[in-house]
C-alpha cells in the first residue's frame, strides 16, 4: 500500500466508540501510511483496548506504528508539526475539551496532516477539519493552553512506520492532494 491524502482516508474512517480517540487517530495514520486497509479497525474493533490512553506502543506496534512523545509550549508544538509533515511524518495531539457552560470535559486526540494552506488538524471521531492554516493551529493550541487547568503545553505524539515490522526506515513520501 502506498501513502493516502487525508482527503481520502477522512470520509472512510470513524471513531467506533465514545472512548476510543486516541485508537482511531492511530488507525487514521496508519491509513495515511498505507499500513492498513481504509476500512479496517484493528484496535478499536478489540474490547479490550476500550479507554487506552494517548502513548501505547503495543498499540502502535499493532498497526505497523512506532512513535515518540513530548510536551511542547505552543510555538514550538507548531514548529514541530510544520516539519514533521514537511519530512513525510504524522503527529497526533492531545488537546482537552470543554463542555457547553465551559467545564473541561477530557482530552481528545486530533492529527496534524498537511492541508492545501500548510498544517492542519482533522478530528477522525467527526470526520471534519479544525485548524486551517498554521496560524489558526497557533491559535487553538494557544486557547487550549490558556484554559486548560492541568497543563499548558501540548502533548504531541510523533508517528512514522516501524521499520522492522514494514520492511524499510524511511517514513513514505508526502501524498499528493486528489
Amino acid at each position: 500500500m502506498s501513502a493516502l491524502h487525508y482527503s481520502n482516508v477522512l470520509p472512510a474512517h470513524r471513531q467506533l466508540e465514545d472512548w476510543s480517540c486516541s485508537l482511531s487517530a492511530f488507525e487514521f495514520v496508519a491509513k495515511l501510511y498505507g499500513l492498513i486497509g481504509l476500512d479496517i479497525f484493528p484496535l478499536q474493533s478489540d474490547p479490550a483496548n476500550q479507554r487506552k490512553g494517548f502513548v501505547e506502543p503495543s498499540l502502535l506496534a499493532d498497526v505497523g506504528l512506532k512513535g515518540s512523545d513530548d510536551y511542547y509550549d505552543v510555538a514550538s508544538a507548531v514548529t514541530l508539526i510544520q516539519s514533521e509533515l514537511t519530512s513525510g511524518r504524522h503527529t497526533v495531539v492531545s488537546l482537552l475539551t470543554f463542555q457547553t457552560m465551559g467545564l473541561p470535559a477530557g482530552y481528545h486526540i486530533y492529527v496534524a496532516v498537511d492541508g492545501q494552506q500548510g498544517p492542519c488538524l482533522v478530528d477522525p471521531a467527526t470526520r471534519s477539519v479544525l485548524a486551517v492554516p498554521s496560524t489558526d493551529l497557533s491559535h487553538i493550541f494557544a486557547a487550549n493552553s490558556a484554559r486548560n487547568p492541568e497543563r499548558k503545553t501540548i502533548h504531541v505524539l510523533t508517528l512514522y512506520p516501524n521499520a522492522e515490522q514494514n520492511g524499510g526506515g524511511q517514513p513514505p513520501t508526502r501524498p499528493e492532494s486528489k
